[in-house]
């Protein structure tokens, strides 16, 4: 009996490393990972770029620097550096649409929501 035990300690033991380890609290919803410009009449705008590990860059903005984002369902936190140097955290309306598109708006300070597209 306590051989059989062993056995089926030995031959399961690989089969564990299988299983979905639990999501750190790290990582971030896929749908917002990616480099994303603002949409504009004349062309694309500056925008950010998101990582999976939370942390954010500016794309083609020197006076606002993004450096950690963070998502709750239907909403996306972007933390920025303030001009006393110190960290902001704004948080926005967010839906993603045909996973190309990424709709933001401030609660009810926009009429409409700022829309910006996903870059290689």
């Amino acid at each position: 009996m306590l051989r059989r035990l062993f056995l089926a300690a030995l031959f399961a033991a690989p089969l564990a490393g299988c299983l979905s380890s639990p999501v750190s609290e790290t990582s971030q919803p896929v749908e917002y990972v990616g480099r994303w410009v603002e949409v504009l009449l004349g062309g694309d705008g500056d925008g950010f770029e998101l990582f999976a590990d939370g942390v954010a860059a500016s794309i083609g903005q020197s006076e606002l620097t993004y450096t950690r984002w963070r998502a709750k369902p239907g909403t996306l936190f972007l933390t920025t550096i303030d001009d006393a140097g110190k960290s902001v955290e704004v948080g926005y309306s967010a839906k993603v649409s045909d996973v190309t598109r990424l709709h933001l708006s401030q609660n009810d300070k926009d009429d409409w929501p700022r829309i910006f597209r996903m870059v290689d």
